[in-house]
């Protein structure tokens, strides 16, 4: 990679950096753009844009993002791809295919805790996103390699008591592994939440886990 040392290329990154602060885009974007011709690292390149554009709320950021992600896979250079979809996942918490992307690089990295993490995070996107068919089939694979699912059991019963879709029994499962979850984790607060999101939301599955929780 070659970088910009020399002292006219100083200058031109401190000018950069003042038209950023005082808000002035195209005057930023412009110098950017003859900065960027003295690297030839376009992954890092495209990176770098990205910030750019996002420090003025510009959506093409996610685009730059993208291309910059991408590069990294295909030069194999998987701690800085992973980085960068950390990022994507962060600014659109809702896009499935981010998250995908970061448990295929973490799995080829071979780092089983990110793995799980993110599989979870992926589990909560799709009851988000009301996609409990693909959330039901995460959960079981979740079921196997993590015990700490307290939240997405919540989180999925709730939602599958708002479609009306499932069987009761299932939603009863989820919701007494829920409260045995915040009750072995002293996380009373927590229940109490739960149960009063269950108060609000159905008499039955509300009455069905105070009876639960006496026994």
């Amino acid at each position: 990679m070659k970088y910009p040392f020399s002292d006219k290329c100083n200058i031109a990154w401190f000018k950069l950096a003042e038209y950023a602060a005082r808000g002035e885009k195209e005057r930023a974007i412009g110098i950017y753009k003859l900065l960027i011709l003295t690297f030839d690292d376009h992954a890092f390149s495209y990176q770098l844009e990205g910030d750019l554009l996002m420090l003025f709320q510009d959506d093409t950021a996610i685009e730059k993002y993208i291309k910059s992600g991408n590069l990294y896979l295909k030069e194999n250079r998987l701690i800085q791809a992973a980085g960068v979809y950390e990022h994507l996942a962060t600014l659109r918490p809702e896009n499935e295919e981010y998250i995908k992307q970061l448990i295929d690089i973490y799995k080829t990295l071979d780092i089983e805790n990110n793995v799980i993490l993110t599989k979870k995070r992926l589990c909560k996107i799709y009851i988000q996103n009301n996609n409990l068919s693909d959330a039901l089939k995460l959960l079981k694979v979740l079921e196997k390699i993590d015990k700490d699912l307290t939240e997405i059991y919540e989180q999925i019963s709730i939602k599958m008591i708002k479609t009306q879709n499932y069987e009761p029994e299932l939603i009863i499962k989820y919701l007494q592994k829920s409260a045995d979850g915040y009750f072995y984790n002293n996380d009373h607060k927590l229940l109490q939440e739960m149960i009063t999101k269950l108060e609000a939301l159905d008499a039955h599955y509300h009455s069905k886990i105070i009876e639960y929780l006496k026994k």
